[in-house]
Order: C-alpha cells, then sequence, then structure tokens
C-alpha cells in the first residue's frame, strides 16, 4: 500500500511524465541493486559454508550434542535445556540435530532445505520459517541466552554467543 500512495504522490506532485518514469526506475535499480547485495550475502554463505572442512565431518560418530545448556542425544533422540526434557517433532529434531552439527554458522534457507528436507528448490512457501520459529519458541522460551538467531536476509545460526 505504501508503494502506491508514493507513486500517487510523485505523479501529483510532478506532471513531466519522463521524470515521473525515471524517478520510478531510479527506485526499481535501487531494488535490483539491494537484491544483488542479498544474492553475493547468500552466495558468499554457501560458498564458505561448503568450502570449510564443517565440525560435522567431526561429529559424525558422536553421540551428544550441545551448545550452551541445550543438549541433545541422537541415539535416544531426547533433547534437554538446563536439564528440562523438551518435546521435538521428528523434524523440528532434524533441524536442531543439523544446526547444532553446524552451529556458529550461518545456515542459508538453501542450505537447509537441502539438508533437512532434502529439498534441491525452492518451494516458495513459508515453511521453514514456520519450523524455525516453532524450535525456537521450545528451545529459546523463557530462557536469558538465545540461541537460535535469525541472520537477516541470509539465514540462520545456532549460536551461544552474546552478540
Amino acid at each position: 500500500m505504501e508503494i502506491y500512495s508514493k507513486i500517487e504522490r510523485l505523479i501529483q506532485s510532478d506532471s513531466n511524465v519522463h521524470q515521473i518514469f525515471a524517478r520510478i526506475e531510479m527506485g526499481i535499480q535501487e531494488l535490483l541493486h539491494l537484491n544483488d547485495v542479498i544474492e553475493q550475502q547468500n552466495s558468499a554463505a554457501l560458498l564458505n559454508f561448503y568450502s570449510q572442512p564443517s565440525a560435522a565431518e567431526a561429529k559424525v560418530g558422536t553421540n551428544e550434542l550441545s551448545i550452551a545448556d541445550l543438549k541433545l542425544d541422537r541415539m535416544s533422540r531426547k533433547v534437554t535445556r538446563a536439564g528440562k526434557k523438551l518435546v521435538l517433532k521428528p523434524r523440528e529434531f532434524t533441524l536442531l540435530e543439523f544446526m547444532l552439527l553446524n552451529q556458529k554458522q550461518v545456515l542459508t534457507r538453501q542450505i537447509l532445505l537441502e539438508n533437512v528436507w532434502e529439498y534441491y528448490f525452492d518451494p516458495k512457501t513459508n515453511f521453514l520459517e514456520v519450523h524455525i520459529s516453532n524450535l525456537r519458541k521450545k528451545i529459546d522460551g523463557n530462557a536469558k541466552l538465545r540461541l537460535v538467531r535469525t541472520v537477516r536476509n541470509i539465514g540462520y545460526t545456532l549460536s551461544d554467543s552474546e552478540d
């Protein structure tokens, strides 16, 4: 709605059609530039993720994964935070396991879709965001230290750092 009111004001304020379209084109160019910046950040995160030897490789045989006071037992499929048992759905467990295997790394939407759901395309829905939100509620709840973090326009990370 806001964009339409801006365009309407622009048209009303200036009767020169060429100037109006030039201003609109400038706005579009700014949006395209912003999109390019986001794409570059996503590409850099993907390159970084796939080029580094992952901490996950070292943890493949490990039964217990942890960060701060969050613990996940892969054999019993139990999760605790500060000693309190958390009940996770199967996909939430798999998502948390993957995030723990790659903790402190930025995980893009594409990385999560490929590695947790085995989707090699973007399904154009918000189900990933819903799963992250549900996981965040269960894990972080009322805890002082938030572990599930959003990296704006890029993805998510599981981190115990205070930043």
